[in-house]
């Protein structure tokens, strides 16, 4: 992985959850993924990360993603 990419942070109804699209570079490969936080007393307490299972298989087979 050589870079990550903000692409769009989302409002939530919950304060504690940020929803942020993303973009992991990795040389020629480019796969968009989604991170979900929990923030509670300014530490992280959760972190989801998902990747486009498309974009991470083309990435194994050598494509763009």
């Amino acid at each position: 992985m050589t870079e990550i990419r903000e692409v769009a942070v989302h409002d939530t109804a919950d304060p504690e959850v940020i929803v942020a699209e993303q973009v992991v570079v990795a040389g020629q490969v480019t796969i968009p993924g989604l991170l979900v936080l929990r923030v509670r007393d300014g530490r992280l307490v959760r972190v989801r990360d998902y990747l486009d299972g498309y974009g991470v298989a083309a990435a194994g087979r050598g494509g763009g993603g």
